[in-house]
């Protein structure tokens, strides 16, 4: 419902009373009219309650069972708590929520062996050890590969970028292990390879491919940057991520303990760490940016609320398009 409500609603940020969706409670053929957009986040937390309190005794994951990052477990739970109430901007709550993920130490950050190795069907292209929550997708290499990440006769259907923009991304710093790990030489062209997987392994919860990312633990540790009650300690979080990624530590001077300066750093990190995963379109709606990294000069906010699916508007006659 969350998701749904981000792409077809407008931003909290822009209009919380807005027309957001029809929240399903019960399964039948009835059609359900749309509620406003803070009646769905508040539904929402409110199911979020409800399940944390089931799992809080009884998840396997707290045993370490991490092939459950592949269902809906207590830190996913935790990690969409956290979403939701950053995008409501109740940042206590948001801060609290991803506290405990980043506390638990059960995400460690990824091994530069397993990022940066030559050995085929080994290489660790989405930092399996930091999902929180993923998904499998069977088929993943019929799109990943061959429609968007590969250089195709025609170049409007390739998510790539001139190598001038990822430059720009990454800051010219070719150290980034992301910059350096995570993109491939395709035609002369370095396309994302976040992807492109191969696995050795036929053990599911050990596959390496197969996976789309949904909730990071990095994440949590940039909403606790966005959140943290001090610019001291919102510095701290940064650097966790920056060392990771083999980056310097920001440094604590008065050019950067403000809030304009750690947002902007925040952003940067965003535009690194998510390439290719779709997190980023939602950074920005969430912060109703009308200006961002190579956006057109006429960008118009209304491209962040995608259009009402036609059989909503035929079969849903108590529904209002945003």
């Amino acid at each position: 419902h969350f998701d749904l409500l981000r792409l077809f609603a407008p931003s909290f940020a822009s209009n919380t009373n807005g027309i957001g969706i029809p929240y399903r409670k019960t399964i039948d053929q009835n059609p359900t009219a749309a509620l406003s957009i803070t009646e769905i986040i508040d539904n929402v937390l409110e199911d979020l309650d409800i399940a944390q309190t089931l799992l809080k005794e009884l998840d396997p994951i707290f045993d370490n069972t991490m092939q459950r990052r592949f269902k809906m477990n207590y830190y996913a739970i935790k990690g969409l708590q956290a979403r939701v109430y950053h995008y409501k901007g109740e940042e206590k709550q948001a801060y609290d929520a991803a506290k405990v993920i980043v506390d638990s130490q059960q995400f460690p950050f990824v091994a530069t062996s397993s990022v940066n190795t030559t050995i085929a069907g080994t290489k660790d292209r989405l930092f399996m050890s930091e999902l929180v929550f993923a998904l499998r997708n069977r088929n993943i290499g019929a799109w990943a590969v061959n429609s968007y990440f590969t250089i195709l006769i025609n170049s409007r259907f390739s998510l790539t970028r001139p190598l001038a923009d990822l430059s720009a991304i990454y800051e010219g710093n070719t150290n980034d292990l992301r910059y350096a790990n995570l993109f491939e030489n395709s035609s002369n062209v370095l396309i994302s390879s976040k992807f492109w997987q191969t696995s050795t392994s036929e053990i599911d919860s050990l596959r390496l491919d197969r996976m789309v990312p949904v909730i990071r633990m990095s994440e949590m540790c940039y909403i606790l940057a966005e959140t943290a009650p001090t610019e001291d300690e919102a510095l701290d979080h940064l650097n966790r991520i920056r060392n990771a990624r083999h980056l310097v530590d920001l440094p604590k001077n008065s050019n950067t303990l403000n809030r304009i300066f750690i947002q902007d750093e925040i952003t940067k990190e965003y535009q690194k760490e998510f390439y290719a995963e779709g997190q980023l379109f939602l950074y920005y709606k969430r912060k109703d940016m009308n200006q961002f990294q190579f956006s057109p000069a006429n960008f118009s906010k209304s491209a962040y609320v995608l259009p009402t699916p036609e059989l909503e508007k035929e079969f849903n006659l108590n529904y209002q398009s945003p």
